[in-house]
């Protein structure tokens, strides 16, 4: 598990989990056919990635959980993050199953 936090919005969060501030032009690749599916990318991104610097707030503060991380398995789940709820608890980017 890892948290990632916008450093312009909150302060650095106290855990014993690695922590890393944000930056603009981070990304998580979700594109099953990509070498790097469900790892964190530099955007812009040739393959489909999800913006993680976002201006809503629900990325604020994210915890990655441990979903298919080792070994990864293509199409098994990307993005799997705790984080701020949307109104009525809709999905940010991925499908709600």
């Amino acid at each position: 598990m890892q948290v990632f936090y916008r450093a312009d919005r909150v302060p650095r969060p106290r855990t014993a989990l690695p922590v890393r501030a944000l930056r603009p032009n981070d990304g998580w690749c979700d594109a099953t056919g990509d070498r790097n599916y469900n790892r964190l990318v530099t955007l812009p991104y040739a393959a489909r990635a999800e913006r993680l610097w976002r201006g809503d707030g629900l990325y604020d503060i994210v915890v990655v959980l441990d979903h298919n991380t080792a070994p990864r398995a293509r199409g098994r789940g990307s993005a799997v993050f705790m984080h701020i709820a949307r109104e009525g608890y809709a999905p940010t980017e991925g499908v709600s199953r």
